[in-house]
């Protein structure tokens, strides 16, 4: 992804020696003026046309385009010429798109939901998991939590219904991407047959599924 920033070089800028030589007291008055001008001054408007105007602007996204070349003409308008967008490349970017979420059990409701910044995307059709309170997420909390985790990744239960070989397709490539986390972020965790076991469940699924699960972990 080729993306571009602007630079604004400003020469020929001095300040007379004796400037310098001023005593804290005798630029007081003038350092306030200048701080003053924070909320009196033009910055507070340049301010609201960019946050409120172009708005968040992630790396890579439409509106961080739109802020490079906001960033070019406000500069030229300041009387500055050596402005100039300059490439660079990411090699990849993250836009948020669209979430949705369903609650199945006990009740059937809409979640409003939404992806966490820079979030890959779940598979065709979603995933399905346990509803998980939490309530406290100060690093306190979550450090006391370590090794004794709370949320588990179960199995889909429904999936214990279908064909074996649609069984152990979808089971191999959950295990094979838990397989390519970080040993650290895996430890502690639970992949299991969550509650879904029932009268009518093929004992053989069970069966194929633990199977898989002990070969591909060992």
């Amino acid at each position: 992804m080729n993306l571009r920033f602007a630079l604004a070089a400003a020469l020929g800028c001095a300040m007379p020696w004796g400037a310098w030589c001023q005593q804290p007291a005798d630029l007081k008055p003038a350092t306030d003026r200048l701080a003053a001008t924070i909320y009196t001054g033009p910055s507070m408007v340049t301010l609201e046309e960019l946050s409120d105007g172009i708005g968040g602007r992630l790396t890579g996204s439409p509106a961080y385009v739109r802020s490079t070349e906001w960033a070019v003409a406000k500069f030229k308008s300041y009387g500055i010429e050596n402005v100039k967008l300059e490439p660079f490349t990411m090699e990849a970017g993250w836009q948020r798109g669209s979430a949705s979420g369903m609650m199945l059990t006990p009740l059937s409701r809409p979640l409003n939901v939404a992806s966490l910044g820079w979030a890959s995307s779940t598979p065709a059709g979603g995933v399905q998991g346990n509803v998980v309170l939490v309530n406290d997420i100060t690093p306190e909390v979550l450090q006391a939590q370590e090794g004794r985790r709370s949320v588990q990744g179960n199995i889909d239960p429904q999936w214990l219904l279908l064909p074996p070989a649609e069984l152990e397709a979808r089971l191999h490539a959950l295990f094979a991407r838990l397989l390519q986390q970080p040993h650290e972020l895996r430890s502690g965790w639970v992949c299991g047959l969550g509650h879904g076991v029932l009268q009518t469940t093929p004992e053989s699924n069970v069966k194929l599924a633990l199977k898989l699960q002990r070969e591909m972990f060992g």
